[in-house]
């Protein structure tokens, strides 16, 4: 089968198809998990970068007899790292092996293409041990801490000088960034971020120090909850810059909810949330295949994003 003009993966006697993912669909997989819980817009970055090329096969769709009812997604954080997320099958058919069928296919997407990379999925703790039929491991624990912006924050700063990010502003951004994501000089992440800066309604904000860049953030909005936002990433030198930072990046949002996710265990990370006052919500636990990857900077605050950049 010719997949790069079908767009078709697999086919099942019983009607189910893993196909390439088409610009639109997201819309369907971000209200399946709108359902459940805020979620941004992240989803319609990642698969706008894809544009059209053809040959990207990152993102999933089942569908059966005409009807999409399945996700996956998997995205190329570098050559030899994939982040594994949107993982979901419509509760009608659930319990029938479908999800098998997704996260096969995926896999043998990149057996074919000869790729050799760890791929790396965040779980909640009740499905650890399907994952790890798949030869998934666990590594750490994410959790995603959620609460109201104080209005402390135009009131306590350990006096970092912020400034917000500009496009002037982008090559020693990454420069920073490089020293703390966990492959630095990956040509996704610049791109990435280059668009994640300006995605609309949200902010970026980075701490300098003689000149320096020792930090930086960058908040946006959902696009399923009204008055909810999310932070990540936050990288950050010191207890003192993550705070600042945060402040800033909240300073205009007073009263609404934030959530960002942490990888623990990081000292820092939660003496942060704890004095935000955030709470915990479900704890997910972080699993890799075909490799481990290596300790996340203790930088790295909150990640990215926990649908299509967990670092």
């Amino acid at each position: 089968m010719d997949t790069k003009q079908s767009g078709v993966y697999r086919r099942w006697d019983d009607g189910f198809v893993v196909r390439r993912m088409k610009k639109g669909e997201e819309q369907q997989v971000i209200g399946w998990f709108g359902s459940i819980e805020a979620m941004p817009s992240d989803l319609e970055l990642a698969i706008d970068m894809r544009g059209d090329y053809i040959d990207v096969d990152s993102f999933y769709v089942g569908e059966l007899n005409g009807e999409m009812i399945a996700s996956l997604v998997q995205t190329p954080i570098a050559d030899d790292l994939v982040y594994v997320s949107a993982i979901y099958v419509d509760e009608r058919h659930r319990k029938l092996g479908l999800t098998r069928r997704m996260i096969n296919t995926a896999q043998e997407v990149e057996e074919r293409k000869n790729r050799i990379a760890t791929s790396v999925l965040d779980s909640y703790e009740h499905l650890v041990s399907v994952y790890e039929k798949f030869g998934y491991r666990s590594a750490a624990k994410t959790t995603t801490y959620q609460g109201t912006v104080s209005a402390n924050a135009t009131q306590e700063r350990f006096g970092t000088d912020v400034a917000e990010v500009g496009d002037a502003d982008l090559n020693r951004l990454i420069s920073y960034d490089d020293k703390c994501f966990i492959r630095p000089g990956s040509t996704w992440r610049r791109e990435f971020l280059t668009r994640w800066i300006k995605i609309p309604g949200g902010r970026a904000v980075m701490a300098v120090s003689q000149d320096e860049v020792v930090g930086y953030g960058c908040r946006r909005p959902s696009i399923t909850a009204d008055g909810h936002h999310f932070i990540g990433p936050l990288y950050a030198d010191s207890y003192g810059i993550s705070w600042d930072l945060v402040q800033e990046l909240t300073s205009d949002v007073i009263g609404q909810t934030v959530s960002m996710t942490v990888v623990e265990p990081n000292v820092e990370a939660l003496r942060l949330v704890d004095e935000m006052k955030l709470k915990d919500t479900e704890p997910m636990i972080r699993m890799f295949r075909d490799g481990q990857p290596k300790t996340l900077s203790p930088q790295i605050v909150a990640i990215t994003s926990d649908t299509v950049c967990g670092f």
